[in-house]
């Protein structure tokens, strides 16, 4: 489980990078202690980041 979630940490700072450029940013030990809670709060904060900067380009 530590492991799956330490993989979750690295595709999401990478589809971040690939997509907007690194603006975000995860806490390992917060990976580690929090993982559940924490890997899908960042996840909706890059799609709110990503619909935000949709709708500002049009």
């Amino acid at each position: 489980m530590i492991f799956a979630n330490f993989r979750v940490k690295d595709l999401i700072i990478d589809y971040s990078t690939s997509v907007a450029g690194p603006w975000v940013s995860l806490n390992g030990v917060f990976v580690f202690l929090f993982g559940p809670i924490y890997l899908p709060f960042k996840i909706t904060e890059v799609r709110s980041y990503l619909k935000e900067a949709a709708t500002h380009r049009l």
